[in-house]
């Protein structure tokens, strides 16, 4: 009997050791958002019990390919506008949850309809140039995009004279937005800018943009037990407050409706 308990123990113990062992893979560069919420992970999981082992790889091409070659338990935070350039795209195996939802704008100093024909167009250079023409295609515009390191050079070009609009994230547009300095037009769903009063008044013309969206991935290790954990971190950490700070739309629904989600995004951004 002694025997017996000792090992069962013995198996306990190393089923634990294994499911609580884990690679945190840090992608962003210090201080960025990807950053933070790696940070925080490493903090809160490892309260929480887990042996996190963590990468401070802070390149993104360099994480994809850390977490492909990887044997073991791993996971990293994501966004699904790498699709464009990362062999690692979301599925069903490897996604674990939504963190948040951050729409985009298109905004100009100028009222659109003192913009020539032609305009010139600032954007990220994470985001594929030839969906950035597309969309400000459909302002009846010809687009010529001009790609800038971040978001923050995206709005300053614009602001500075550099370029006609700036395509950029909600984080940098809702400031500009408030200041009243120019307009910004399409929106993300039914013309309302998320943590800010409706602005249809700003809208020169009305259709939908893509989304970003910042989820997390994992491999070797059970997606369903460590979306539990996180989703469980998010309500006792600074995480939430860090987004709410930036007004990003928390996304809770069921795994697979997130997953969908995401995998419809990608195709936009590809």
């Amino acid at each position: 009997m002694k025997k017996l308990i000792i090992a069962l123990a013995m198996m306990f113990a190393t089923t634990v050791a294994h499911a609580d062992t884990i690679t945190l893979i840090n992608t962003g560069k210090p201080g960025g958002s990807s950053d933070a919420r790696t940070k925080l992970y490493h903090e809160g999981l490892a309260n929480m019990g887990y042996d996190v082992q963590f990468e401070n790889i802070n390149k993104i091409g360099q994480s994809v390919d850390f977490f492909q070659k990887l044997d073991g338990p791993a996971m990293m935070v994501y966004v699904n506008i790498y699709a464009k350039d990362q062999p690692v795209t979301h599925n069903t195996e490897n996604f674990v949850m939504v963190e948040y939802l951050q729409p985009m704008f298109v905004c100009s100093a100028k009222p659109l309809a003192d913009l020539g024909n032609e305009v010139t167009v600032a954007y990220g250079k994470s985001f594929n140039p030839e969906m950035v023409a597309k969309i400000v295609g459909l302002t009846g515009k010809t687009a010529k995009v001009i790609p800038y390191k971040n978001s923050s050079a995206v709005l300053e070009a614009m602001l500075g004279g550099d370029v006609d609009i700036a395509f950029n994230n909600q984080g940098k547009t809702l400031k500009y937005i408030k200041s009243g300095q120019g307009t910004c037009f399409g929106n993300t769903s039914d013309g309302e800018v998320i943590g800010v009063a409706p602005l249809a008044a700003n809208y020169d013309v009305d259709f939908e943009l893509p989304i970003m969206v910042a989820t997390v991935i994992s491999k070797g290790i059970s997606v369903d037990s460590l979306r539990k954990d996180l989703l469980a971190l998010q309500n006792t950490t600074p995480f939430v407050e860090y987004h709410s700070k930036k007004k990003l739309a928390k996304f809770t629904t069921t795994r697979q409706e997130e997953l969908d989600m995401v995998v419809a995004s990608e195709a936009l951004w590809k």
